[in-house]
C-alpha cells in the first residue's frame, strides 16, 4: 500500500488521533464509503500497531424513521473500542447515531475517543493542510467572545439576518465534548478531518429572523440547493421555507419528523475548506456559517431530538453585541 493516500492517513492518525500499539480501533463505514479511503485507514491503523475492526452497515434509509440509525451490532461495538473512526458516507450515522453508553464514556472522559470523517471524500481529507494549532487558537478566541457576549447577529449578502441570545448556555460542557479543533488524542476527545468550527446552542425562544441558505443542506443536497432556501424563524421555530425544489424537499423532511426548530449557530474556522461542496467540509470553511434544523442531543433540552441537520451560509457576517467579528471571509479578532 504505501500510496499517497495511505501516507496521508497514516500521518493524520499518528499526529491527530495518537493511535498506540495494541489499541482497538473501530472503523464504522457504510456501502457508500470510498473503498480507497477504507483501505488507507486499515493500512494506517495496522502500521501504527493497533488492532482494527471494520464494520460496514447499509446506507441511510434502511431504517425508515432514523437516517442516523446504526445497526444493533454496530451499537454494541462502540463501547468496546478505544478509538472509533466514523466514516459513513451516505449520512452521519457513525457520528450522530453513536449509542448512549459510548456518549456516557465520552462525557466522563473515560477511555474512548472519536475521529470523524463522515460524509467526506478521500480528496477532501487529503486536501486539508490546515494548521490545527492555529485553528485551536482562533477557536479559543471565538469561544471567549461567545462566552462573554450577550447577543449575536448573523447576516449574509444573500439575505440572512438572524439574531439570538448568547446567555445562559453551558459553554464548558458543550466545548469539552465537541471541540472541533481536529484532535482526538485524549479520552473523551472528539476531532474531525477536516475540522475547524465553533458552534453554540442559543436559547430557542431568542432565535428570530431569516436564514438564506446557499450552501449544502444536511440530508437534502451537497454543493448547494437548486435555488437559495429562505427559512423564516420566530422564537426558534421554523415558520416558513421558500425556494425551489430543494426547499420543498427540506420542508417535507422536517415536517415528516416534526423537527421544525433551529437549534445551533456555528462559524467555520478552516481556511482550506473555502471551495468545498460537501456539507461536512463546507461548514468548516473560514468565512462560512451554519445553522441547524431539528434538535441537538444533550444541548437543547426543550427540543425533542430526531435529527440534527446543518445548513451552510456562505460569505457570512457575524456580530456579537454590535461588534463585527466575521466579514469578507476573514475573522476580525484581536
Amino acid at each position: 500500500m504505501p500510496t499517497r493516500a495511505a501516507r496521508a492517513l497514516h500521518r493524520i492518525l499518528h499526529q491527530r488521533a495518537g493511535i498506540k500499539p495494541g489499541e482497538h480501533v473501530l472503523i464504522v463505514a457504510d456501502r457508500s464509503t470510498e473503498r480507497q479511503l477504507l483501505k488507507a485507514l486499515v493500512w494506517s491503523v495496522e502500521q501504527l500497531g493497533a488492532v482494527y475492526t471494520v464494520l460496514v452497515q447499509p446506507d441511510a434509509g434502511w431504517d425508515p424513521v432514523d437516517r442516523y440509525a446504526l445497526t444493533p451490532p454496530a451499537r454494541e461495538a462502540y463501547p468496546a473500542a478505544d478509538l472509533v473512526i466514523a466514516v459513513t458516507r451516505s449520512s452521519s450515522a457513525a457520528l450522530y447515531g453513536r449509542p448512549q453508553e459510548f456518549r456516557d464514556l465520552m462525557e466522563a472522559r473515560s477511555r474512548v475517543r472519536m475521529l470523524s470523517l463522515c460524509e467526506r471524500s478521500l480528496k477532501a481529507v487529503m486536501a486539508d493542510r490546515a494548521d490545527y494549532a492555529e485553528i485551536s487558537r482562533v477557536n479559543q478566541r471565538l469561544k471567549e467572545i461567545f462566552r462573554s457576549g450577550r447577543r449575536l447577529r448573523l447576516r449574509s449578502p444573500a439575505g440572512t439576518d438572524l439574531e439570538a441570545a448568547l446567555q445562559p448556555i453551558d459553554y464548558e460542557r458543550l466545548w469539552a465534548r465537541l471541540s472541533h479543533e481536529g484532535w482526538a488524542l485524549e479520552p473523551g476527545a472528539f476531532g474531525a478531518v477536516p475540522d475547524g468550527e465553533v458552534h453554540i446552542p442559543p436559547p430557542p425562544a431568542s432565535i428570530n429572523g431569516v436564514v438564506v441558505v446557499d450552501g449544502p443542506v444536511a440530508n437534502i443536497c451537497q454543493g448547494g440547493p437548486d435555488r437559495p432556501i429562505t427559512v423564516l424563524v420566530e422564537a426558534g421555530r421554523i415558520k416558513g421555507i421558500g425556494g425551489g425544489r430543494d426547499a420543498r424537499r427540506l420542508k417535507e423532511f422536517i415536517d415528516s419528523l416534526d423537527q421544525g426548530w433551529i437549534s445551533e449557530v456555528g462559524v467555520g474556522t478552516n481556511p482550506f475548506c473555502r471551495r468545498a461542496s460537501l456539507l461536512h467540509v463546507a461548514k468548516k470553511a473560514l468565512g462560512s456559517a451554519h445553522v441547524a434544523y431539528g434538535g441537538w442531543w444533550g444541548f437543547q433540552a426543550d427540543i425533542p431530538y430526531r435529527v440534527h441537520g446543518d445548513m451552510v451560509i456562505r460569505r457570512a457576517e457575524l456580530e456579537v453585541d454590535g461588534r463585527q467579528f466575521l466579514a469578507g471571509g476573514r475573522l476580525l479578532l484581536d
